[in-house]
């Protein structure tokens, strides 16, 4: 399984939450605070982990089925400045994160899936049905080119807990679908998984 998370650092540098104790205490771990405190970029360590939480919760909703984001419950450990892992209901997924002057953007997987895409955008448009547009039109573009078939064809349909999937002449794939956007950027991933199914 795959999830997918994007920060537009112009917007998140907007307040300075490293410095709100509470706002640390409900979100992050004693030793995730540790890495914020030990760092002069604190704005960029916080929302790197930020994004590994959330990316991380994309996975687990997906398995579970159950839709109760508690941040604080989410571990993450940074091992380089671009790798990690995150651990959830003691589940545990690697992480990828591209960190720019403009945006943070974090991959998750878990640790036997195979990663097809994850590609981030900047968005055209501030306007959320134009950046919906953008990120299903990007979506659909890389399915397209990975497994070889007609985007046209494709359609992506949200199931009942809000999880983005791919349907191909009224088939749900069994490719699973991880997309995000914030602010001027975007982000799609795509990763191999085992239950195409029908779909009416």
């Amino acid at each position: 399984m795959i999830g997918n998370d994007i920060v537009d650092m112009k917007l998140a540098l907007k307040e300075k939450p490293w410095e709100n104790s509470r706002y640390l205490n409900k979100v992050f771990t004693h030793h995730e605070q540790s890495l914020i405190a030990g760092t002069n970029n604190k704005g960029q360590m916080l929302w790197r982990l930020w994004s590994m939480k959330e990316s991380a919760y994309k996975i687990y909703l997906r398995k579970t089925g159950i839709p109760v984001f508690s941040p604080i419950s989410i571990q993450c450990q940074p091992t380089c400045p671009i790798y990690g892992f995150v651990e959830i209901s003691g589940a545990c997924y690697r992480s990828k994160t591209q960190v720019t002057n403009e945006y943070i953007y974090t991959t998750a997987l878990s640790m036997l899936v195979n990663q097809r895409a994850s590609v981030s955008i900047t968005l055209s448009s501030s306007s959320y049905s134009m950046q919906h547009r953008e990120s299903y039109g990007l979506a659909k573009s890389l399915f397209g080119h990975i497994y070889s078939c007609d985007s046209e064809d494709l359609k992506i349909v949200k199931n009942p807990l809000g999880v983005p999937e791919f349907v191909h002449c009224g088939v749900r794939q069994s490719t699973c679908l991880s997309i995000t956007h914030h602010g001027r950027f975007a982000g799609v991933a795509i990763a191999d998984e085992n239950w195409p199914t029908d779909y009416d």
